[in-house]
């Protein structure tokens, strides 16, 4: 986020910090969206349409990292299917 609205909103790396440690206590996968957007060769902002929610170039680069989040948590499982239909 950018430095003001870090400074308007303090809590928010409080709250990420918060989510990342409860997934961690619990074993879960915790998709990390400020790296995923640091990856991409494009601005910050870019990603973002109010500094908080995903623009829609956001949310694709949030849903690509999510699916390979799942899939590599479902591969190997019996009930996962790739293709075809159900």
């Amino acid at each position: 986020h950018k430095e003001r609205t870090q400074r308007d909103f303090p809590g928010l790396a409080r709250d990420r910090e918060a989510v990342r440690a409860a997934a961690a206590r619990r074993g879960l996968a915790c998709v990390d969206a400020r790296a995923l957007f640091a990856a991409e060769r494009a601005p910050f902002d870019a990603h973002l349409c109010d500094m908080v929610h995903p623009s829609p170039r956001g949310g694709r680069v949030l849903a690509r990292g999510i699916a390979e989040a799942l899939r590599g948590l479902c591969s190997g499982k019996e009930w996962v299917r790739s293709s075809g239909s159900w």
